[in-house]
């Protein structure tokens, strides 16, 4: 290695850092450097197109993951609709969808269908924690404690329990989220 090419590099490594938010900066230049010195080649090219830490550059469309969009295809609903639920960009995702009821029970099932939109909109899993669908209910103010557990059950064929805690909807359940988008975005 000679050490004016290993100047350069650190220089142009420092470059690319230095258009990286800050919280990554450092995992960033680590990556890169070790990269370099193993001899693997920095291809500015790619770096322009995708950020180092995998989320879309700024300007760059959202593109939901497959098993969403094969949802969306499935119950014949455009995938901007999204945008019409979810405010999405490089930080991240954040609902901005209005509950369309005001029966307890039935925002329940929408809370819970939404939230398993939600976090498929990053994992590709149509899942939800309860305690996640229950601290959303106390914010709409639709949070029914004594019957909370109960209108689970009472409706279980929306859903599959995955564990202690997390929750996938069904096929049904899917069907009665793409009935609610639609409700909510009409």
């Amino acid at each position: 290695m000679e050490l004016n090419g290993i100047r350069e590099a650190i220089k142009e490594i420092l470059e690319l850092v230095a258009s990286v938010p800050e919280e990554y900066r450092m995992k960033t230049y680590e990556i890169l450097l070790t990269q370099y010195l193993i001899g693997e080649e920095i291809a500015r090219s790619s770096v322009d197109h995708v950020d180092l830490v995998g989320e879309p550059v700024e300007g760059e469309e959202y593109i939901a993951p497959i098993d969403v969009r094969a949802f969306l295809t499935q119950y014949g609903i455009d995938e901007s609709i999204l945008r019409n639920l979810f405010l999405i960009d490089k930080s991240g995702i954040r609902s901005i969808y209005k509950i369309s009821t005001t029966v307890k029970s039935q925002a329940q099932i929408q809370v819970a269908c939404l939230t398993a939109l939600e976090n498929a909109l990053t994992s590709g899993r149509f899942c939800f924690s309860v305690e996640d669908v229950r601290q959303r209910l106390r914010d709409f103010k639709s949070y029914d404690k004594i019957n909370f557990s109960t209108n689970f059950k009472n409706n279980e064929g929306l859903f599959k329990k995955l564990g202690e805690d997390e929750v996938e909807l069904s096929s049904e359940g899917k069907s009665e989220l793409a009935d609610i988008i639609v409700e909510i975005t009409s």
